[in-house]
């Protein structure tokens, strides 16, 4: 986010390295080239960007239910409870290192509904995309929207992981929660089992705030 987060004027070499990354923010409507076709503004993409964990978590669930089905069809009586357990921890895996992945754009493009311009001849226009103005018509519909994920993501992701470690923080080291949670703090000093809401929390600040 170098090229958005901080107003520095890059050397074009460094700008054009930072076009190779474009995919790592999640901008589909961006690398689709859609915008050549139809005209899309900042809540076009705010809107698929919202979206898009709610989208990852539902097919990660689908594709969870359809394989615990096929497992327990193949297996039958030979599913043991160990297995029950080590496949639902594969899945939250899984669905949390993806949030952890795309937490940073997911943040950023939150914080970037509601940075809107000085005033211009009487009117304050949104900063990411001077085609919409702030504080009147689909932006103020469009706050019902923002508001929540504002809630839910930028703050409910690391707070999430906040309340489970600390709920379980006496039981870090049993092997049932290391197994399920254990990726979260493993690699840190046991005092230190916070440090990924830490990361989270820098994050936020670098990339939106």
């Amino acid at each position: 986010v170098s090229d958005s987060a901080y107003q520095i004027d890059w050397p074009l070499g460094f700008r054009s390295f930072l076009t190779f990354l474009t995919p790592v923010n999640f901008d589909f409507l961006a690398m689709t080239g859609i915008g050549c076709i139809v005209n899309y503004n900042f809540f076009d993409d705010f809107v698929v960007m919202q979206l898009l964990p709610l989208i990852l978590m539902a097919t990660i669930f689908l594709i969870y239910s359809i394989g615990l089905k096929f497992h327990y069809y193949k297996e039958k009586e030979n599913f043991t409870h160990a297995m029950k357990v080590v496949y639902p921890n594969h899945c939250i895996h899984y669905t949390m290192w993806l949030l952890l992945v795309i937490y940073p754009p997911l943040s950023r493009r939150v914080f970037e509904f509601f940075q809107c311009s000085e005033s211009i001849d009487g009117e304050s226009y949104l900063v990411k995309d001077y085609r919409v103005k702030c504080y009147d018509g689909r932006w103020i519909t469009m706050l019902s929207v923002a508001i929540p994920a504002l809630i839910l993501y930028p703050f409910g992701i690391p707070f999430f992981i906040l309340f489970t470690l600390l709920r379980k923080r006496k039981h870090l080291n049993d092997d049932a929660v290391s197994h399920r949670f254990g990726f979260l703090y493993n690699a840190y000093l046991p005092h230190a089992f916070l440090w990924d809401v830490w990361e989270l929390f820098r994050k936020l600040f670098l990339t939106g705030a």
